[in-house]
């Protein structure tokens, strides 16, 4: 193994969800930017994933681990722990890369005179046709004219995979037939990007829209601000509250739409998702007794506008020092507590 000191490190944890970390891995073989080591932290998976990582570790520069069920936390602290370089990249085990991906996000580090937090672009990615799966007309047509088995199988209710390792290896732009939208990056990333551009710094909640979906930090932000919170476990806010220190101990934040992996459509379990979400809500807020996270918690779980939110902090810092200031700060945090124990219809 390569013992020498990369420029980037890669960390992908990963858990039963080999199905889509070999597309991922295989479309990691395109990348431009060949000075990487990508660390696969296996998080206790029973799937093929040991299988999978076996084959690409003759086609990539692949350093896996596999340890007990732990978290998505306690993998990426892994992650961290086998690093070699000084730029770390973070990548889900569900994201289909770019070619150009790692080369982007070195070149927005580039950019930066200072540390900066920089939050790569997504699209979602169809690799599977179920009924549960809403897509657009546009894509089904193409689908159905290059496989028309595909139509009688979906006409009766089957899953179709919509895209295999071999089609990808063969021919990568067959991804641009496949992009759908993904609704979280629309609802947050696209609006905040047209509000303030590329360097989202100046937003009061910039430390919000990172995550390590595609995200790449400098090692020495961790060093400032420390590893990601164990305790944060399950799904959501792990991130979340990294990039909340990352802000506090003075990085920037900085979107870069050209740093692009496509996100898999699979199924996801979205109420033990949302159960998840609301206790580690609760747990940020007991750590980082802030307005800024109780109104974070409050947009979140009601129909509060971002930009009413941005607004009430911006007139926050006006009031800096004040009493009224600390008696809405107490509000908010009463109130968004309650939320997150509650949920408010969330579940």
């Amino acid at each position: 193994m390569e013992s020498r000191k990369k420029q980037i490190s890669v960390i992908v944890p990963t858990f039963n969800k080999a199905r889509y970390l070999e597309l991922s891995l295989e479309s990691w073989r395109t990348q431009t930017y060949s000075d990487y080591e990508l660390i696969v932290v296996d998080d206790g998976s029973n799937d093929d994933t040991q299988q999978i990582l076996k084959e690409y570790e003759q086609l990539l520069p692949i350093r896996s681990v596999r340890i007990h069920n732990s978290g998505r936390a306690t993998a990426r602290n892994q992650g961290l722990a086998m690093a070699h370089g000084d730029l770390l990249v973070f990548c889900d085990d569900d994201r289909v890369v770019h070619p150009r991906f790692l080369e982007s996000h070195v070149n927005a580090h580039a950019l930066s005179s200072c540390a900066t937090v920089v939050i790569g672009w997504q699209y979602g990615l169809l690799v599977e046709l179920r009924p549960d799966v809403q897509v657009p007309p546009k894509i089904l047509a193409a689908l159905f004219l290059r496989h028309k088995q595909m139509a009688e199988a979906v006409s009766v209710g089957n899953n179709v995979i919509a895209l295999t390792k071999r089609e990808l290896r063969e021919n990568y732009s067959i991804i641009d037939e496949l992009i759908i939208p993904d609704p979280w990056f629309e609802r947050y990333i696209v609006p905040i990007l047209n509000t303030y551009g590329q360097d989202i710094t100046d937003c009061a909640l910039a430390w919000s829209y990172g995550t390590t979906g595609n995200l790449s930090v400098p090692r020495a932000l961790f060093e400032l601000a420390g590893a990601f919170d164990e305790s944060l476990i399950g799904w959501g806010l792990e991130d979340t509250e990294l990039h909340y220190r990352f802000a506090a101990a003075g990085a920037r934040t900085f979107i870069c739409p050209q740093a692009i992996n496509y996100h898999q459509n699979h199924p996801r379990d979205e109420l033990a998702m949302k159960w998840s979400w609301l206790r580690n809500a609760q747990k940020l807020l007991a750590k980082h007794t802030s307005l800024d996270v109780a109104m974070y918690i409050q947009a979140e779980l009601t129909n509060l506008p971002l930009e009413q939110v941005f607004s009430i902090l911006k007139e926050a810092r006006a009031l800096e020092g004040t009493l009224l200031l600390a008696a809405y700060q107490q509000l908010a945090i009463n109130n968004a507590r309650e939320l997150a124990t509650y949920g408010d219809g969330l579940v």
